[in-house]
């Protein structure tokens, strides 16, 4: 599945925003439960099987690309660390309570041998120049060095007394290979050909997780007291960035389709993904309890990640980040609206009088339309209009949708900002926020037709099919009523019930796939039952650090049956039990409406960021 998400960003002062595309799914696909604490991970393209190894256990599990388990072999000792070495197509594990490694053939899901290495092995690499696995030995404070094919290890490189090494990774462009100084706050770097330590580079902390970028030629280094990975440049070796994650990361590994890296955020539930041409964060999975191991299976697409504290593997579709467009709009792009019809979105620029209009396959604006105070946008498929609320005139403009030519004007209430559809009876709802009521017009004869009273401020406003209620976000931070969800029967122009979200309400909107309403307001999101009328749910994301959480709009993602709202810094998906299972980071962007293209399944972002900051989110 892909999902693309297009910012489109304001001008002077304020830069306007592109299209970002997601390739797969963001959000968590399965699971598996697995016996005891699952810690580390090897993925053997040889027979396409997934070996779990488990902290504290006597087994190595393979599972199959179906996720079936296939085979255990026995006689291991804690086993905590595994890597593939493609030249003999084995599987070394590094088993800790033994102080050995053990040899395990693929092909017959056996062990074939069992090397003494040093005390306590706790990471392991593979180093394709010199056909070799290299052993951190957390214990002994050295490296062993075992060459393939051969009984026994052929060196023991010593590190920093006191080291405690629990990180290795080979780097495929200089040949060395770099060690985690857990204990010491070190890198060592070892030359592959001479066996022995080259360099150490300090890093403060406690370095844990490495893993080597290839389409960077960069070694990255997690740090579980920082919360930091660090970026190392192997031709210095020197670090060049330092990349702060919103937990203590952990292990780490790069995602060979995105070239993304994914830091398990150790004490939490999440995996992070960083940019490999940026350094930034760009995205958040949610997983199991206490993430430890990563790896990614090449039959079917899947990165796996072993959740120590809940005993499961969970599963994802391979994440591929990247922006596709970036569309310069006016001084202030805000509402958006989909046209399905001629595959266009369209955008209104409340600080320029203009909407514009998006071409979906060539991300260029098609058509400019002059608009006074332009704000929430409407397309009507019954009609084929494109119905665009006018705050600066006090009335609702509709426009032909594939010729842009302008249909006529709806006068409406004081200060009109959002709109709704009701596609039962072909009516279209309009909250004006100085007047605190609806304006009801129908879009076939472009004539208002009635008002709703609902008081306060009314913001923006969802049709409810389930219940065929309206629902109203009363926006208080505007100071002209209170912070209230207004559930209104249109049918009877009376209010059902007040029910108090926020503060400051922007947008709210209807699940299809939960059949409950989502509410944006400032600090948290609010899930109301359609059925009983109560909040089922109130979840509190971050958004960018260093700024408040306030959200502002809403999509239905199709695709996975996800609710994405925007914030600034960020866009969130929330699954249908209520739960944040993915995020992308876009550092120093207000992102305010999200739109979902059904044809592309892009998504679409208004927002804006400082002229004088560029922002590269290709990843």
């Amino acid at each position: 599945m892909v999902l693309g998400l297009t910012f489109l960003v304001a001008a002077a002062g304020l830069a306007s925003f592109g299209v970002v595309t997601y390739a797969n799914a963001l959000a968590k696909e399965g699971s598996v439960s697995v016996p005891s604490v699952p810690w580390a991970l090897a993925y053997a393209p040889s027979n396409h099987e997934l070996y779990v190894g488990y902290d504290g256990g006597t087994t190595v599990q393979a599972f199959s690309s179906a996720n079936k388990l296939v085979a255990t072999v026995t006689g291991q000792s804690s086993p905590v660390a595994m890597v593939y070495d493609p030249s003999n197509q084995y599987v070394y594990v590094a088993n800790e309570g033994a102080d050995t490694v053990s040899a395990i053939n693929t092909a017959t899901n056996s062990v074939v041998a069992t090397l003494a290495v040093g005390i306590a092995p706790f990471a392991m690499t593979y180093d394709s120049w010199t056909d070799a696995v290299y052993v951190a030995n957390a214990g002994s404070d050295n490296v062993s060095v075992i060459p393939t094919g051969a009984d026994s290890t052929s060196a023991a490189i010593p590190l920093p007394p006191g080291s405690a090494p629990e990180g290795i990774a080979f780097d495929g462009a200089t040949g060395e290979i770099y060690v985690a100084d857990t204990s010491v706050g070190e890198v060592s770097v070892i030359d592959g050909t001479l066996n022995s330590v080259v360099q150490n580079i300090g890093l403060g902390g406690e370095p844990y997780g490495v893993t080597f970028d290839s389409a960077n030629d960069l070694v990255y280094v997690s740090d579980l007291t920082t919360g930091n990975v660090s970026a190392i440049d192997g031709a210095g070796p020197f670090v060049v960035d330092n990349v702060t994650l919103p937990a203590a990361p952990g292990q780490l590994a790069v995602d060979p389709a995105s070239g993304d890296i994914l830091a398990d955020l150790a004490y939490s539930t999440a995996v992070a993904f960083i940019s490999g041409g940026t350094n930034t964060v760009v995205a958040k999975v949610l997983v199991g309890n206490s993430p430890e191991g990563i790896a990614f299976d090449a039959a079917n697409g899947h990165i796996y990640v072993a959740n120590s504290g809940s005993a499961t593997l969970s599963y994802f579709g391979d994440l591929s980040y990247n922006v596709v467009a970036t569309v310069g709009m006016g001084a202030w792009p805000w509402f958006s609206a989909f046209d399905p019809l001629n595959a266009e979105v369209y955008v209104s620029d409340i600080g320029g009088g203009a909407v514009q209009a998006i071409n979906t396959s060539s991300n260029l604006v098609v058509a400019t339309l002059s608009v006074g105070g332009p704000e929430g946008l409407l397309y009507d498929p019954a009609t084929r209009e494109m119905l665009v609320v006018s705050s600066g005139a006090d009335d609702v403009i509709a426009y032909n949708a594939t010729t842009d030519a302008l249909l006529g004007t709806v006068p409406v209430g004081t200060q009109p900002i959002g709109i709704g559809l009701d596609p039962a009876n072909g009516m279209a709802y309009v909250a004006n926020l100085r007047s605190g009521n609806l304006t009801v017009i129908s879009p076939a004869t472009l004539s208002s037709v009635g008002t709703v009273p609902v008081g306060g401020s009314p913001y923006s406003v969802v049709y409810d099919p389930t219940d065929h209620y309206l629902y109203v976000a009363q926006n208080e931070m505007l100071g002209y009523g209170y912070s209230n969800l207004t559930i209104v029967n249109p049918a009877l122009g009376t209010i059902v019930k007040n029910l108090t979200v926020g503060p400051y309400t922007q947008d709210v909107a209807y699940s299809p796939s939960t059949q409950d309403i989502y509410v944006a307001a400032y600090g948290n999101i609010s899930v109301v039952s359609s059925v009983s009328h109560t909040n089922i749910a109130t979840l509190t994301p971050v958004c960018e650090m260093g700024y408040v959480s306030a959200f502002f709009g809403f999509t239905y993602d199709s695709a996975n049956h996800d609710m994405v709202v925007s914030c600034v810094g960020a866009l969130f998906w929330i699954s249908p039990a209520s739960v944040v299972t993915a995020t992308a980071y876009l550092p120093g962007i207000q992102l305010s409406s999200v739109v979902y293209d059904s044809l592309s399944t892009n998504l679409y972002s208004t927002g804006s960021v400082s002229s004088s900051t560029t922002y590269d989110f290709a990843g």
